[in-house]
């Protein structure tokens, strides 16, 4: 995402110890692990029930398996453009349409009727939450101190765990204590939104990108993709690309564990 040149009078007002960082760099890194904790609680639900759509609509592990390389696909194609417009509209704008889109589209799994519509919704609802992992790291990258540039940024992906821990605790406690179908888990979504009030009221937009807004000139080309592919940038986004798809291919290969544990090894989904 775009960012401007580094100031060069940036080395005099270093921060070099946490007592230094100012408070709103500690509001923004929570709001946005608050964030992607709830964005993985979404993605967790389906892969958490899984085992419960195979037998509604008759698939085998086949086609959970194609389902799933399928929906990924495809979101991995919009995600693309998730990042262009975060740099057109904003960080926070686009944090917000993520946080309202996101329960929709995974709050639909609930009713949907077939296969179709489930991959259909499982894949937007993917793509819109799986927009606030590049989103929160953009808004929080910029807004920490160069120095704790990398702390912060790792410390946001405990995100990914915390979803899935509390997607694991709610959807256990929703079917088996509380004897609700296992469909309407899916309205767990629907807790994301009002955090969009918390986004809306307290994150503030990333001054970076309102820097470089304030540049911009009428010639300069508009955010694309295309740009990661110019000679100046071809080579590290080659190998960014590389490493992700290296991480999300390990990530990816842990998605069926959970019918591994109910079918192979006789575990309840509860």
């Amino acid at each position: 995402m775009n960012q401007p040149p580094t100031n060069q009078n940036t080395h005099k007002q270093e921060i070099l110890s946490f007592s230094q960082i100012p408070a709103s760099s500690y509001k923004i890194f929570f709001i946005c692990l608050i964030g992607v904790t709830f964005a993985n609680l979404d993605h967790s639900i389906f892969i958490l029930v899984s085992e419960k759509f195979q037998e509604d609509f008759g698939w085998d592990l086949t086609d959970v398996g194609w389902y799933i390389a399928i929906t990924f696909f495809i979101s991995g194609i919009l995600c693309t453009q998730v990042g262009v417009l975060t740099d057109r509209i904003g960080r926070k704008k686009s944090l917000l349409i993520s946080t309202f889109l996101t329960p929709i589209f995974v709050g639909f799994l609930a009713i949907a009727p077939n296969t179709l519509s489930v991959l259909i919704a499982r894949t937007l609802g993917f793509t819109a939450a799986g927009a606030q992992s590049p989103i929160t790291l953009t808004t929080v990258t910029e807004s920490s101190p160069p120095r704790f540039r990398g702390l912060f940024t790792g410390i946001l992906q405990i995100g990914f765990p915390l979803g899935w821990f509390f997607a694991s605790i709610l959807v256990v406690f929703m079917i088996d204590n509380l004897g609700i179908n296992w469909r309407y888990t899916f309205l767990l979504a629907f807790l994301f939104v009002p955090y969009g009030w918390v986004i809306h009221k307290y994150l503030p937009e990333s001054k970076v990108w309102l820097e470089a807004q304030n540049k911009k000139t009428e010639n300069q080309p508009k955010p694309s993709t295309l740009i990661l592919f110019s000679e100046q940038y071809r080579k590290k986004s080659l190998l960014l690309f590389s490493g992700q798809f290296l991480y999300a291919f390990a990530y990816g290969s842990t998605l069926m564990l959970v019918l591994y544990f109910t079918q192979a090894r006789n575990w309840e989904i509860v």
